[in-house]
């Protein structure tokens, strides 16, 4: 991402982040946070893949990780099916 771009751009990708939250706390689902996560990629570049866009095998490890709480808690709430 060139320079001059990266405010506008992180602007617009936290409005949309605001956005996409509020519709699916709406519509009943379940956000993970992902606030460690962004920065833990603004501070580790090794967390990119040599694009510089996608995220590396470490970057979605912690990709992974963020999400871990949020499946966790909605499997919790299934129950098991009855045994037969």
């Amino acid at each position: 991402m060139p320079p001059q771009l990266r405010l506008a751009v992180r602007a617009g990708s936290q409005a949309l982040q605001q956005a996409q939250t509020q519709a699916a706390l709406a519509a009943g689902a379940r956000v993970a946070d992902i606030g460690r996560s962004a920065a833990a990629f603004a501070a580790e570049p090794a967390l990119f893949s040599p694009d510089r866009f996608h995220p590396s095998s470490a970057g979605y490890a912690v990709i992974a990780t963020a999400l871990l709480a949020a499946v966790r808690a909605a499997a919790a709430l299934v129950r098991p099916a009855p045994a037969t």
